[in-house]
């Protein structure tokens, strides 16, 4: 477990995962829910809730990861 909070840049994981979050919950419904038109994409034949919840679940575990490495450095000083 001290391999994965031991990342270079934590600041900018934790920007990342918040924005894989914000991703899914505003962005990922708003592509995958239309039904009504044609020719959508890849995105429209992946399921709203599986969408979503990837893209939540993979920005919790980069935030936390990023949160987690910055803890342990400022604990360190």
């Amino acid at each position: 477990m001290a391999e994965f909070f031991n990342s270079p840049h934590p600041v900018a994981e934790m920007g990342l995962g918040a924005v894989f979050v914000i991703m899914g919950v505003v962005v990922g419904p708003v592509v995958a829910v239309p039904e009504d038109r044609v020719n959508q994409g890849p995105l429209n034949m992946i399921p709203t809730p599986v969408l979503v919840g990837v893209l939540v679940v993979c920005g919790a575990v980069v935030f936390a990861q990023g949160l987690g490495t910055w803890i342990k450095r400022k604990r360190g000083r």
